[in-house]
């Protein structure tokens, strides 16, 4: 809109049920000028990716849901009901979609739940703005994943893992011992695997306090060069200690996995949850539980 006089008082109105403005007198926009440029046709899109990690999602993330990736400036939602999104084998929980969802882009995504793997093909995209790294991001029901890919010219755009969902703690598989006799008091033994995954990218344990807690029972392992310490320049973090109750603990943040092995310790028996928390950034926390039957 281009205004050409000053001294104009606007007649418009909001309207009262929220839509946007209404004109109360049109007759005086007689000083108000409509401008409307022609552009030209726009290309089509002819953009390229292809993207593959790891991921954690479950079969029942992908029942009636509704899948979404994001890859930079590009967003695609796959309903799970579409008949393009099918079994790409007789094995269970291999899942293929291929399809035109926005009618203009080729889409091929396949989904291995057995690996924890996945790949999406798309070709005729528009990926304008995409810088390097790129954010890409999958959501499949309560399962949501985000990774950082390279971009470099003439190749895929590579993805080492996706981060799993946000703040979540899974279980695998556990081991509980215990005793009934006359010492079983300092008998009890847990080992506990599962997924871990948080919503920040990268992130630090080395060196920060870490808080496990079974029932009643907590164990801390401490900050500084005597807790967690960091293998590599990897997202994976261990602690060994063989004279304390909590033997070990390990976190694979690339992987999304944890292990925790508490040896001689009171802990109350099964059932139990089993919380873990530690510092993300300032003021921001992990503190997930998991029941463990």
């Amino acid at each position: 809109m281009q205004q050409v006089a000053s001294n104009i008082v606007d007649p418009n109105l909001p309207d009262p049920n929220g839509d946007g403005w209404y004109l109360r007198e049109p007759q005086q926009m007689q000083d108000v000028v409509i401008v409307l440029k022609a552009g030209k046709t726009p290309l089509p899109p002819s953009d390229y990716f292809k993207v593959g990690g790891q991921f954690a999602a479950t079969p029942d993330d992908f029942s009636g849901r509704e899948l979404e990736f994001r890859v930079g400036p590009y967003r695609l939602t796959i309903d799970t009901d579409d008949p393009g999104f099918t079994k790409s084998t007789p094995v269970e929980n291999v899942y293929l979609y291929k399809g035109t969802p926005d009618g203009t882009a080729r889409i091929v995504a396949l989904m291995d739940l057995r690996r924890g793997r996945f790949i999406i093909s798309a070709r005729r995209v528009n990926l304008t703005g995409l810088n390097s790294p790129v954010k890409v991001e999958l959501r499949a029901g309560d399962y949501y994943g985000a990774a950082l890919a390279s971009v470099k010219a003439g190749q895929d755009t590579p993805l080492r893992f996706m981060r799993g969902e946000e703040d979540i703690l899974r279980l695998h598989s556990f081991r509980f011992v215990y005793d009934d006799g006359p010492n079983a008091y300092w008998s009890y033994g847990l080992t506990v695997v599962g997924d871990i995954a948080t919503d920040f990218y990268p992130l630090s344990l080395a060196g920060k306090e870490i808080t496990i807690i079974w029932g009643q029972s907590t164990f801390t392992i401490p900050a500084g060069v005597n807790g967690l310490k960091q293998q590599g320049r990897r997202e994976k973090f261990i602690y060994k200690n063989p004279g304390q109750n909590l033997r070990l603990a390990y976190f694979d943040l690339e992987n999304c996995k944890f292990r925790v092995v508490i040896a001689q310790a009171h802990l109350n028996r099964l059932p139990q949850n089993l919380s873990i928390r530690f510092e993300k950034d300032d003021d921001t926390y992990f503190q997930q539980s998991i029941s463990v039957p």
